[in-house]
């Protein structure tokens, strides 16, 4: 995949930024500004990562000596420095003060930095002011370029027809568990190039009483449990995914048969709340008057809308990132910010009711992704075979 249009835009941004040096610490950070993908580096703390800019010198990603040659293999920052000592990075802070000693303003992401690494960096780099560059790294990550939205595009297409090529397998009539259909989906994504890496990115089946939950019961295993599905039962399909290191997150419904009248009030109630989100779509608009527009639509139309979590996230360089549909995000829109728009009702057996679309805000609205089906109408598996 060709990534110069996202290395010019990394770079032209800290360029034109106010810092003369930058330190990211954050895994998230670090894998957008360097393209080095290692997702397990992200539960690993006592082995930290540090991805250094400087305005007059080549990046430069300090990493452990055992990811090194991943790092190179994946990322496009050439020049790797490699410390050994697994638990102590005392050599990598020597290297950040021989390459920062001297900058005045360096740059940090305050917001992924524990006190421990901070202090150890205010030890070796006395004389620098750090202020936080949060705010420009979640910006530049927000307003995607267009090779950007070509990745999000492709893998989001690729998880929605992984998932009907798997459920193109299912018929009422016969004998198929959740576990076995998640497997399916997992298998069938992974043959279209998707990356199912990580322990953001399973996926999951929830069927019948299971639906009562946000996520799969996986006591045992990690995409679903072992039962059956069953005729006119609504089935829940979870597949998030990464591909070239961008994200998909994908939720869609299934009824086991013809839906049942409950089960079409329900499912019609989710996409009205979805069509409600897309009308809010608009530049000028903040994060927050998506979420309003869905939570006036379910008011006037007593419609039972669960929001003890956010109603949708941006996404890209990971599965969840700003801006969050939420009542307090006031992120204004932009063209070209990737939305995850994820109404959530509660059907009157309890059971919760979850679609998933991504959208790419444009100058007249937002335009969906990801369509492999037309997600108006729920997956309806033939009867027998």
């Amino acid at each position: 995949m060709q990534k110069a249009e996202i290395i010019n835009k990394i770079s032209n941004a800290l360029q034109a930024s106010q810092f003369d040096s930058i330190i990211i610490t954050g895994y998230d950070n670090i894998h957008y500004l360097s393209g080095v993908d290692l997702p397990f580096a992200a539960y690993r703390k006592d082995q930290p990562l540090f991805y250094i800019f400087r305005k007059d010198a080549e990046p430069v990603l300090i990493c452990p000596a055992e990811w090194t040659k991943t790092a190179i293999f994946t990322g496009w920052v050439r020049n790797v420095i490699a410390y050994t000592s697994a638990g102590c990075f005392c050599e990598a802070l020597i290297n950040i003060a021989s390459l920062l000693g001297g900058s005045e303003k360096i740059g940090i992401d305050f917001e992924y930095t524990s006190n421990s690494i901070f202090n150890s960096l205010k030890s070796v780099l006395p004389e620098s002011e750090f202020v936080s560059c949060d705010d420009l790294i979640k910006e530049m990550r927000m307003v995607k370029c267009n090779t950007e939205k070509m990745m999000l595009e492709d893998v989001a297409m690729i998880a929605d027809h992984g998932m009907n090529g798997a459920i193109h397998h299912v018929t009422v009539d016969r004998r198929t568990s959740a576990l076995t259909l998640a497997e399916e989906f997992r298998v069938h994504t992974i043959e279209r190039g998707i990356d199912i890496v990580g322990y953001h990115s399973s996926t999951g089946v929830l069927t019948g009483e299971g639906n009562d939950h946000y996520l799969t019961h996986t006591a045992h295993y990690g995409y679903a449990e072992t039962i059956d599905l069953k005729p006119a039962e609504m089935v829940r399909m979870v597949v998030p995914g990464s591909k070239d290191g961008y994200w998909t997150d994908s939720v869609r419904i299934m009824t086991m048969g013809d839906m049942l009248e409950s089960q079409e009030k329900s499912y019609n109630m989710l996409t009205a709340l979805r069509d409600a989100a897309i009308s809010a779509v608009k530049l000028g608009n903040t994060a927050a008057d998506i979420y309003h527009a869905m939570a006036k639509y379910a008011s006037d139309h007593s419609i039972p809308l669960q929001d003890d979590n956010d109603l949708g996230h941006g996404i890209g360089a990971a599965l969840n990132e700003p801006p969050y549909i939420n009542p307090c995000d006031d992120t204004v829109l932009a063209k070209d910010m990737v939305l995850v728009i994820a109404p959530v009702i509660k059907d009157e057996d309890g059971l919760l009711w979850i679609q998933k679309d991504t959208v790419i805000v444009t100058d007249d609205g937002c335009r969906i992704i990801g369509w492999y089906k037309d997600w108006r109408e729920p997956y309806i598996p033939i009867a027998s075979i």
